[in-house]
């Protein structure tokens, strides 16, 4: 039996092992800040994907696509950000009304009934989990400054890292041993490639939710039906839970009109993700990487506990990036690990 004071370590296993307790003290302490960095990586991805196709379908020297794509960006997002910005707020004050109203009644409900006390009580299970959704509700309504903050942070981070790709790639590898460099080279571009087509599978998604929502709530005359389905649509950037999370308001807006409008909606909302889930994404996202349910939702349970919001947003993309990283240097390896052991026995 080996001694394990007598082990010897070579240079890249002590690499390793460092790197890995690095990585796991910066994602302890500045995991807002590694999140906020990958959203600015997917925001680069989307403007490099762009204007790489521009180039080669105008053959446009790259340097001007890509400022043509980020002119364009910014423009569409301030233009939209002026003509239904206010409208999208007074929409969301109001939602907000609503939820408060339903959670007046809840109160008046644990008032007047001795299970519902014992459940709605402050000590009470349910007391703590409507307070907590009803407090975590406002906390996000109260939080603009800080959106914008992040959006801004993501939105140069994204612009600096599309403008000159070529130089922090580079750099990344500088990092490596040369055997490894190549193999490297070709994981980020499947990653690249990977992560353009999943983006533009979700924008597709959710203009189609945002688009058949929007018609389905105005054929059904329900109040809102802009802010519901602009919140559908931002909210389908989410896959498995987003649209269960833009259906509760929606059917709490078709409730205070009659319980029949509230289940019309409902099967609105089920329709449309029908759609979206068996028709777009396969169609769009063939190109892309397939994502197990379950593991997606585990990784968006654990990212939404660990970082809340932000977590949540980039818990589906950091799996694509996990799963790809899997398939293109973990599985090869072990394949070619395995068949050597096979040859030499």
């Amino acid at each position: 039996m080996k001694n394990i004071s007598s082990t010897r370590f070579s240079p890249a296993g002590i690499f390793g092992i460092t790197a890995l307790a690095f990585l796991a003290v910066v994602a302890v302490f500045f995991g807002y800040v590694l999140l906020l960095a990958f959203a600015g990586i997917l925001l680069a991805v989307f403007f490099d994907g762009i204007s790489a196709y521009l180039a080669r379908w105008t053959r446009l020297p790259r340097g001007a696509t890509f400022t043509l794509v980020v002119t364009l960006f910014l423009a569409l997002m301030g233009a939209a950000a002026l003509r239904f910005g206010p409208l999208f707020l007074d929409g969301i004050n109001q939602l907000a009304d609503t939820i408060r109203h339903y959670a007046d009644d809840i109160s008046n409900l644990a008032s007047e009934r001795e299970w519902a006390k014992a459940l709605f009580s402050e000590g009470g299970s349910g007391g703590s989990l409507v307070t907590s959704a009803f407090s975590t509700a406002a906390g996000l309504l109260g939080t603009a400054t800080w959106v914008i903050s992040a959006g801004l942070i993501i939105l140069f981070t994204g612009i600096y890292l599309a403008a000159e790709p070529g130089v922090y790639t580079g750099a990344l590898r500088s990092l490596f041993p040369e055997r490894h460099r190549e193999e490297l080279q070709q994981a980020l571009r499947t990653l690249q490639s990977t992560l353009h087509w999943w983006l533009i599978g979700r924008i597709a998604s959710m203009l189609v939710v945002g688009i058949l929502t929007w018609t389905g709530l105005l054929v059904l005359d329900v109040p809102l039906a802009f802010t519901l389905a602009l919140l559908a649509a931002l909210l389908s950037f989410i896959p498995n839970l987003g649209p269960v999370l833009s259906a509760v308001p929606a059917g709490l807006v078709g409730l205070e009109q009659s319980v029949t409008t509230a289940i019309y909606v409902i099967i609105l909302y089920v329709a449309v993700q029908t759609v979206e889930s068996y028709f777009i994404t396969p169609l769009i996202q063939r190109r892309a990487v397939r994502l197990p349910p379950a593991l997606v939702i585990t990784m968006q349970v654990l990212m939404a506990f660990a970082y809340g919001t932000l977590g949540l947003l980039v818990a589906t993309p950091l799996t694509v990036v996990a799963v790809v990283l899997v398939k293109v240097i973990y599985l090869p390896r072990r394949n070619a690990t395995n068949a050597q052991q096979e040859e030499g026995a």
